[in-house]
Formats: C-alpha cells, structure tokens, sequence
C-alpha cells in the first residue's frame, strides 16, 4: 500500500507539474498574442488618424472650393443681370433711333459701343464658365479621392479581421 501510495503521489505530482507547465505555456502563448494583437491595433489607429487627418483636409479643400464655386454662381448671376440690363438698354436706343433720326449717328456710336461692352462681359462669362468646369471636375477628383481612401480602409479593415483569427 505504501508503494502505492508513493507510487500516486509521484503521478500527482508529475501532473501537477505538466498542468504547471501548460499553463506557463498557455499563458505565454497568450500573452505573445495579447502584445501582437496591441501592436496591430496600435498601427491600424495611426493609420486611420493619418487617414481622418487627410480626409478632414480634403474636406476643408472641398468646403473652401464649394465657397469659391458659389461666389462664381453669383457673379454670374450678376452678370447675366447685367448683360440683360444691356439687351434692354440696346432696345431702348433702337426706338430712340426710330424716333430720333437726326440723332443716328450718336445713337450707332453709342450702340457699338454697348455692343463690344456686351462681347467682352460674354467672353468673361465664358472663361468664368470654363472656371467653374474645372472646379467641378476638381470636386468630382476629390470625391474619387474620398472613396479610394475609403476603399482602403475597407481593405485594411478586412486584413485585419483575417489577421485576428484564433
């Protein structure tokens, strides 16, 4: 009996060091993952603060170009009110032309005048045109941008969901 005992108190004691020792293992093995996966999110949070960092100025970019898109919009509209104010004002110098004919000549030199005034305010309102195009295909850039941006963050999203995998 007494050998047996002895006998199971050694098999108690060697499954107690063998429980030891996984658990160290255990322990260890968690612990290296533990760090790893610190680690990981520690990048991944840089990387998305670099990314809301960018997306925040591309946003400001966004906003200071709507501002400056919507001061061409009311330039244009001021000069669409003038150029109707000038089709009125050539209207009135025609009757006055009918009424006034010995008046003709002052009145064709006024309108000619009017006339090329007209011209140079539709070649503004042209190169202001083609500006406010080339914001907009500016803005249509940057939205791509936004989205590559978030493309990319959906990536790294999903690596990470295959990274953290037990």
């Amino acid at each position: 009996m007494a050998v047996m005992n002895r006998d199971l108190n050694f098999t108690f004691l060697v499954l107690i060091i063998v429980t030891l020792i996984i658990f160290v293992g255990f322990t260890t093995f968690y612990q290296m993952r533990f760090y790893n996966l610190t680690e990981d999110y520690r990048t991944k949070l840089a990387q998305l603060e670099k990314v809301t960092n960018e997306l925040q100025v591309n946003r400001n970019i966004l906003n200071e170009t709507s501002v400056e898109l919507e001061v061409r919009e009311e330039r244009a509209s001021d000069l669409q009110s003038k150029y109707d104010s000038l089709r009125t004002d050539k209207e009135k110098v025609e009757n006055e032309r009918n009424k006034l004919q010995a008046d003709l000549r002052d009145a064709q030199n006024e309108i000619a005048d009017r006339i090329a005034r007209m011209l140079q305010m539709e070649q503004d309102l042209a190169a202001k045109t083609a500006e406010i195009a080339n914001k907009e295909s500016e803005i249509t850039e940057l939205k791509e941008d936004v989205n590559d941006c978030e493309a990319d963050y959906n990536a790294c999203t999903a690596q990470k969901a295959l990274c953290t995998c037990p």
